[in-house]
């Protein structure tokens, strides 16, 4: 995770989508800059003004940080 680096808001419509999936517990494939994840998202966090999903097997991702989502 690249905490260094300047946070790059997301679009309010994408940030409201995973609101949806974590309401809804949906498993999820991530495709991040430098890796992929399979998980859930337990609950969006701030943290020093970068947002993040924090997951069901207690990984933090910067939501800038994701390059493609969908559910499995």
């Amino acid at each position: 995770m690249s905490e260094n680096k300047k946070y790059k808001p997301i679009a309010c419509a994408t940030y409201d989508q995973y609101e949806i999936w974590a309401m809804h517990g949906t498993v999820l494939h991530f495709q991040l800059k430098d890796r992929e994840v399979k998980a859930k998202i337990k609950t969006l966090t701030v943290v020093d003004k970068v947002e993040y999903a924090v997951l069901d097997n207690e990984d933090k991702v910067r939501l800038d940080e994701i390059v493609e989502v969908s559910a499995v």
